[in-house]
């Protein structure tokens, strides 16, 4: 009887660590794109910006650490594959946004984040930490 209660407390443990598993990543690069809310085409700045942004990834909510703290809370996953990812988002704001990220198998250190708003877009450009 011991043994099954040791068991059932392990496996409540492993089950409850794996779902509040926690991701860093971070931002080496940033770039901002101006959506025209008639033709959803994208205007994107010049040049990216050189950063270091701190990312948080987590199963309910996506913290970036910048200049002005963003905090995106996981409304649903709306699809999922080994290349991409999309989550629709409240920010703390209330607005809602929807969150990329997604890898390209030539450049297989970096992951690149996307937070989409209605008229803009932030793309981040990370590295695993």
């Amino acid at each position: 009887m011991k043994k099954l209660i040791v068991m059932l407390i392990l496996a409540f443990i492993t089950l409850t660590a794996t779902a509040q598993k926690v991701s860093y990543l971070r931002a080496n690069h940033l770039q901002l794109g101006l959506i025209d809310p008639k033709t959803k085409k994208v205007t994107w700045e010049k040049d990216k910006q050189t950063v270091s942004i701190l990312i948080q990834v987590e199963a309910a909510k996506i913290t970036i650490y910048s200049n002005k703290l963003q905090i995106y809370q996981v409304l649903s996953l709306e699809t999922s594959t080994n290349e991409m990812s999309k989550w629709y988002c409240i920010d703390s704001r209330g607005l809602y946004c929807n969150v990329y990220t997604y890898t390209v198998k030539e450049l297989p250190s970096i992951i690149f984040i996307a937070v989409e708003f209605d008229d803009l877009i932030f793309y981040y450009e990370t590295t695993i930490k």
